[in-house]
């Protein structure tokens, strides 16, 4: 059966690390300005056949260390979502095996947290889908150095906010706007269309 947790204008301490989708189907949401702390990474669609859904929206927050899918099988999914306003804080998106691994923007936001692990990537170009829908979506660097190696595809535009560099270093397929906030600076190694 699947599980769901919601955190609904509340605020949740995680003191291990929180899987969702393990061995089954999982789905967390923290919305209506609700907060989920977690003192290590997140694990998304972790084992065999298992598919994890993480929802941040209208206003909810969302911080850990890493977001790492697909812990332990090629079977396991993954799905992040980023909707009207909800943010995540993490040092990356992480996958560790052939499963499905996607990000989804749509008028949610990524801040990238203090470099805890010696990769800069943001999204590793190991097959983590990126897209960005109408309602666009937000990476903002946090001071720290960024990497985008993957391609971000959709419909909707980026802001890249924050007083790092953020490098992008893959052919960018969204069509919507690019937006550099004062202060950020944006390395273009691939191409933005």
């Amino acid at each position: 059966g699947k599980s769901y947790f919601e955190i609904d204008n509340s605020t949740v301490i995680c003191e291990t690390y929180p899987m969702i989708g393990f061995y089954s189907e999982g789905e967390l949401v923290v919305k209506n300005n609700g907060v989920l702390v977690s003192a290590g990474e997140v694990h998304i669609g972790a084992n065999a056949n298992s598919f994890g859904t993480l929802t941040v929206a209208d206003g909810g927050s969302f911080t850990s260390s890493r977001v790492h899918f697909n812990l332990s099988s090629v079977t396991g999914r993954g799905i992040v979502n980023l909707k009207n306003g909800g943010v995540i804080t993490a040092d990356h998106f992480y996958r560790t095996t052939a499963g499905q691994a996607t990000v989804n923007f749509d008028g949610g936001k990524y801040v990238k947290s203090a470099v805890k692990y010696a990769d800069v990537n943001i999204i590793p170009a190991n097959g983590v889908n990126v897209t960005v829908s109408a309602n666009g979506g937000t990476i903002d660097n946090g001071s720290n150095p960024a990497t985008i190696p993957c391609t971000i595809t959709g419909d909707g535009g980026i802001t890249f906010e924050g007083s790092g560099t953020t490098t992008i270093s893959a052919n960018q397929g969204y069509t919507g706007t690019t937006t550099v906030s004062e202060g950020t600076t944006l390395s273009v190694g691939g191409g933005i269309v």
